[in-house]
């Protein structure tokens, strides 16, 4: 049996990931592809796993060497991927080095993926080097990097606080306010014609300040100037490179894992430099925050965000770390890119 998870890649786009050698059982962790309801009338044998069309591959690479050799460009995998699905049809098989990856473009077996996800869906890392490093450095590994119990265990503490609506309107002041201030910062940044020219940092900072006024409850400065900025520009900058460096390296033979490649340490070394500035935040703000507590002088509703998760006793203080440096920066790769195509 294989390794079977999944993600999707786009709205009308799923991808599986089939882990494990060829040739060797692998009896864990399998999605829930084959509950598939009796009301559907198969008429035709079950193909095995190779009758999947796909691009022609070789040993080792797989069908990674286009990319290593200039032919393909790893910032045109999007439209690689359309051309996939227009030669081969709804569903295709790719391999990426040890690993198989199954495009499913139809929203009809997208939809049976999902249904058939059960209680703890198996969802790999977006980012399998920020998993990588988190375990390097005795982290939580958060949300995103774990799955079966551990996974539920951690969603269940903290969905309360982050999906229900009544909890999220607590933040809809605060976030009026950053966003008025962003809102004026971009009229000063318009140009003769019209146009905010360094938008691309621009709003990733409004980002970040909002992040923060939700995570900290005050401000970082992220759209006063000066120094305060500075270091949000910095950060901002930081966490693209990490993106663009972990793309590179998922699109490789993960020879980091077993030793430390260059582009590795050079990843390393701008993780540590994420890491270490935002848990200084957040070791700050939980630090004011017990001493709130101790001298019984916590206002109802204030740090409400740390408050919820530190009376979680589920969660270790590396987990509400963690947690919240994803709330703090995760913004940065999502909401931003949302914010840019809008705008």
């Amino acid at each position: 049996m294989l390794n079977l998870h999944a993600q999707m890649l786009s709205k009308r786009q799923c991808t599986f990931l089939i882990g494990g050698k060829l040739g060797r059982e692998v009896v864990q962790m399998v999605r829930h592809v084959n509950n598939v309801g009796t009301d559907i009338l198969v008429e035709e044998p079950v193909k095995p796993f190779t009758a999947i069309p796909g691009p022609p591959w070789i040993p080792v690479l797989g069908t990674l060497l286009p990319y290593k050799i200039g032919m393909k460009k790893l910032t045109g995998y999007h439209h690689e991927v359309c051309r996939l699905h227009q030669k081969y049809g709804p569903v295709v098989r790719e391999v990426f080095g040890s690993q198989t990856v199954v495009h499913i473009f139809d929203p009809d077996d997208i939809k049976a993926v999902y249904d058939n996800d059960g209680k703890m869906p198996y969802v790999p890392p977006l980012q399998e080097t920020a998993q990588f490093y988190r375990k390097e450095n005795n982290m939580s590994p958060g949300l995103g990097n774990i799955n079966g119990e551990e996974w539920y265990r951690l969603r269940h503490a903290v969905q309360q606080m982050m999906l229900r609506p009544r909890e999220a309107s607590y933040y809809y002041p605060i976030q009026d306010e950053v966003a008025c201030r962003a809102v004026d910062r971009l009229e000063a940044e318009l140009d003769d014609q019209g146009f905010v020219r360094n938008l691309d940092f621009l709003i990733p900072k409004w980002i970040m300040e909002s992040a923060g006024m939700c995570c900290f409850e005050k401000s970082l400065g992220c759209l006063n100037g000066g120094v305060d900025e500075d270091l949000s520009q910095k950060l901002v900058e930081t966490n693209l490179k990490i993106f663009q460096l972990s793309a590179e390296m998922k699109f490789s033979l993960r020879l980091y894992r077993y030793f430390k490649s260059p582009k590795y340490k050079t990843l390393s070394s701008l993780e540590d430099y994420l890491y270490g500035t935002s848990f200084k935040l957040i070791s700050d703000a939980v630090e004011e925050l017990k001493e709130l507590i101790a001298q019984k002088t916590l206002q109802e509703g204030q740090y409400n965000f740390l408050t919820y998760l530190m009376s979680r006793k589920e969660l270790s203080d590396k987990d509400i770390m963690v947690i919240t440096f994803s709330l703090f920066t995760d913004g940065l790769s999502t909401v931003r890119k949302c914010f840019s195509v809008g705008m």
